[in-house]
C-alpha cells in the first residue's frame, strides 16, 4: 500500500464505509493540488483487489466483490499524461497495468474484446462519451464483466449541449461502483453536476476536503495575490471619465471594451503585470532555481483569431524580460509532450490558454498571471491551483503568488481564498507561545487588526499599493514585492555574507535582509537608531492598545474556540456598551489599562479553570 496523506486516509475510510452499505456511487472533492491522481489510484487498487478483504491503518475490514476493470475519465489528455507523466503515471506507480485509449480496433468500432491482463484504461470525455462505448461496456457487463467508471472534473459531462452528460448517464448505470471527483463542485451557470448530491444549491459530496485543511495541514501552498489597478479611457452614463479599474462593475456594459483595454498586448496592464512577475521570480528562483511562471491567456472567439492573444503575450515577455517562453496552445499536436518537457526543465516562463488550468502537475510553477477576464470561480481556483503545489523538502510556508487585473468579480474570487489561507493558517498555532503567527521571535510584527479584530486587517488595506496582500505578510519567506531594485547591492552582498556565515540564517531571503539593512541604515542616520529614555503618551496608548488586542486574541483561542467576533462581543462591547473602534478612538489611557488588567485577570481565571 502506498503510503497516504491522512485526508487520504479518511477519504479511503469513507469509501470503504459507502460500499460497506452497498452505495455505489462515491463523490469526494479535494482542493487542487491535494492529490486528486493519487486517491483514484489507491481506490482503484482497492477495488482491484482479488480477497474480499482491504487493509485500512494497519486494520482488516471487509470489502466488497472484486472489480474487473477500471474505466478512468478525464477532460484533457494533459491529464491524462503518459507513462512518464499525469494519471498514467500515477496508477503505474501504483502497480497498475494501464493503457491510454479505450478503443484499439479503429475509431470508435464495437466490437471490442473484454480486457485482460489490463487494469485501468485512463481515457478523455471525448473518446469515451458517445454511443460506440455505451454498446462496448453493454456487450462486456451481458459476459458477467464488473466494471468501475471514475469520473475526474464531472461538470465536463454537462457540456456538448448535454449529451455528454447523458452518455455519462449509461455509463454510471452499467458500472458496479462510480466514484466522482473534483477540485471544485460548483458552476458558475448554477447547473447542478451528475451523481453530486445537492443541499439548498450547495454540493454535498461523501467527503470533502477543503482548501483551508490544506493550508493548515501543509499539503497546498497558501496562496498571496498582487493586483495591477489601471486607469481607463472610457466614459460612464453620465459622461464622467471612470479613472481606475476596480470602480467598475461587472454588469458594466462598457465590460468588453474595458477587457480589450486591460488586455491589450501593448497596453500599461499587460507591461506592469509582466515586469512584476519577472521581479518577484528572480527573487523566487534565488532560492528555488527551478521555479516558474504561468500566464494564462484567454481563448480565440474563433478560428480566425484562434490562438493570437497567447502567442502576443508570449512576444512581449521576450521583449520585455528578454527571456525565452514556452508556448502551449490546443492545437499543438506535441501539446502534452510540451508540457511534460517543461515540468522537467528549467524554462521560466509558460504561456497557454485552458489546458493546463485543470489538474496538470507542474509543482514548480510557483507564478500564476491572469491574462484573461474570468466569471467562473471554479476556473478561478483551478488556474490559482497550478501554483499551490507543494514540493517535498521545499516546505518553508513560501505563498504562491498570482498576478491579475483588479475586476472586481476576480477580486472576489481572491478575497474568498484568502479568508480560507487565514483560516488554515490560524491552525498552525506556535506550541511554545500559543500564538499565531509566533510571537517567539522578538522580530515578528502585530498584525491584529484594531478595526476588524482579524489578522491582517481587510477593512483598511491600501488598495491603491500593488503589494501582495494579506499572505504575503503574513506567510514566513512570503514577501514577493520586493526586487533586487529596491535594495542597494552593498546591502544585498552584506546579507549574503550573513547567510553564508550565519547557520540560523541559511534558509534566509538576501533581498529581504537586505532591505532590512538598509533600512536600519537608513534609521541611524537620521538619528533614530538610539533608543529614547522612555515612551511617550502617544507610544503608551499604542501598547496598550495592543496588549488589548493580544489579550483578546488569547480569550478567542481559550474560551470562544477561536471565534473573534464572540469573544469581543462577549468580553468587552456587551460590558461597556461600546464598539472596539470608538473605545481606541476615545478612551484614555488609564482606562484602557483598566481594561487591559481586567481581560487579563479573566484570562488567567480560564487558564485555572
Amino acid at each position: 500500500m502506498v503510503k497516504l496523506r491522512s485526508w487520504q486516509q479518511e477519504c479511503l475510510q469513507s469509501f470503504v464505509e459507502a460500499r460497506q452499505r452497498n452505495e455505489s456511487v462515491f463523490v469526494f472533492e479535494a482542493c487542487p493540488g491535494a492529490g486528486k491522481s493519487l486517491m483514484a489510484s489507491e481506490l482503484s487498487w482497492q477495488m482491484l483487489q482479488e480477497e474480499n478483504r482491504v487493509e485500512l491503518n494497519g486494520k482488516t475490514v471487509d470489502s466488497w466483490p472484486r472489480i474487473d476493470f477500471v474505466l478512468v475519465i478525464v477532460p484533457w489528455k494533459s491529464i491524462q499524461g503518459d507513462i512518464g507523466s499525469g494519471m498514467v503515471q500515477t496508477f503505474d506507480r501504483r502497480g497498475l497495468v494501464v493503457r491510454e485509449r479505450f478503443f484499439i480496433r479503429g475509431a470508435r468500432v464495437v466490437e471490442q474484446p473484454v480486457p485482460s491482463n489490463l487494469d485501468a484504461v485512463i481515457t478523455t470525455y471525448a473518446e469515451v462519451m458517445n454511443q460506440e462505448t455505451v454498446d462496448v461496456l453493454e456487450k462486456w457487463r451481458a459476459k458477467g464483466f464488473r466494471f468501475a467508471v471514475v469520473f475526474d472534473e464531472m461538470h465536463h459531462a454537462n457540456e456538448q449541449n448535454g449529451a455528454w452528460g447523458e452518455y455519462a448517464e449509461e455509463v454510471q448505470r452499467m458500472a458496479s461502483v462510480t466514484v466522482v471527483m473534483s477540485g471544485t463542485f460548483f458552476r458558475t451557470d448554477g447547473r447542478p453536476i451528475k451523481f453530486v448530491t445537492y443541499k439548498d444549491g450547495i454540493a454535498v459530496p461523501d467527503f470533502k476536503y477543503t482548501y483551508s485543511s490544506g493550508v493548515s495541514d501543509q499539503v497546498v501552498r497558501p496562496v498571496a495575490f498582487k493586483f495591477t489597478d489601471v486607469e481607463l479611457n472610457c466614459m460612464n452614463e453620465d459622461g464622467i471619465e471612470t479613472h481606475d479599474l476596480f470602480s467598475t462593475a461587472p454588469n458594466d456594459r462598457r465590460i468588453g471594451k474595458i477587457m480589450r483595454e486591460v488586455f491589450d498586448p501593448e497596453g500599461e496592464c499587460v507591461r506592469r503585470m509582466i515586469l512584476d512577475v519577472n521581479d518577484s521570480l528572480t527573487v523566487a528562483r534565488a532560492k528555488f532555481p527551478r521555479a516558474a511562471a504561468l500566464f494564462t491567456c484567454r481563448p480565440g472567439r474563433n478560428d480566425s483569431s484562434g490562438d493570437k492573444h497567447v502567442h502576443q503575450i508570449a512576444q512581449k515577455i521576450r521583449q520585455y524580460v528578454g527571456k525565452e517562453v514556452v508556448v502551449v496552445t490546443h492545437k499543438d499536436k506535441n501539446a502534452t509532450g510540451k508540457i511534460a518537457q517543461f515540468r522537467n526543465g528549467t524554462s521560466e516562463y509558460l504561456v497557454a490558454v485552458n489546458m493546463i488550468s485543470e489538474g496538470v502537475d507542474i509543482p514548480r510553477i510557483r507564478h500564476v498571471a491572469l491574462m484573461r477576464y474570468i466569471t467562473s470561480e471554479m476556473m478561478f481556483r483551478q488556474i490559482v491551483g497550478r501554483a499551490l503545489r507543494w514540493i517535498v523538502g521545499e516546505d518553508d510556508g513560501t505563498a504562491a503568488k498570482i498576478f491579475l487585473p483588479k475586476f472586481q468579480r476576480m477580486y472576489e474570487f481572491s478575497m474568498n481564498m484568502e479568508n480560507e489561507v487565514l483560516e488554515g493558517l490560524r491552525d498552525l498555532v506556535c506550541d511554545k507561545c500559543g500564538e499565531w503567527p509566533c510571537i517567539c521571535d522578538p522580530v515578528v510584527v502585530d498584525n491584529w487588526c484594531d478595526v476588524c479584530h482579524n489578522w491582517r486587517c481587510i477593512c483598511e488595506r491600501d488598495d491603491r499599493q500593488p503589494l501582495f496582500e494579506v499572505i504575503g505578510q503574513t506567510v514566513q519567506a512570503g514577501g514577493g514585492a520586493l526586487s533586487n531594485h529596491d535594495v542597494a547591492e552593498t546591502h544585498i552582498r552584506l546579507a549574503e555574507k550573513i547567510i553564508s556565515e550565519c547557520v540560523q540564517h541559511t534558509g534566509a531571503n538576501d533581498v529581504q535582509m537586505g532591505h532590512m539593512i538598509q533600512q536600519a541604515a537608513m534609521l541611524a542616520q537620521e538619528g533614530l537608531a538610539e533608543p529614547q529614555s522612555g515612551p511617550t503618551n502617544l507610544e503608551r496608548l499604542s501598547i496598550v492598545r495592543n496588549r488589548v488586542n493580544r489579550l483578546m486574541n488569547k480569550l478567542a483561542w481559550k474560551k470562544y474556540g477561536g471565534d473573534y467576533k464572540e469573544c469581543w462581543n462577549a468580553e468587552f462591547c456587551s460590558q461597556h456598551k461600546i464598539s472596539w473602534v470608538e473605545a481606541r478612538q476615545t478612551w484614555g489611557l488609564s482606562k484602557l489599562e483598566r481594561v487591559a488588567n481586567d481581560l487579563e485577570e479573566r484570562l488567567e481565571k480560564s487558564y485555572r479553570g
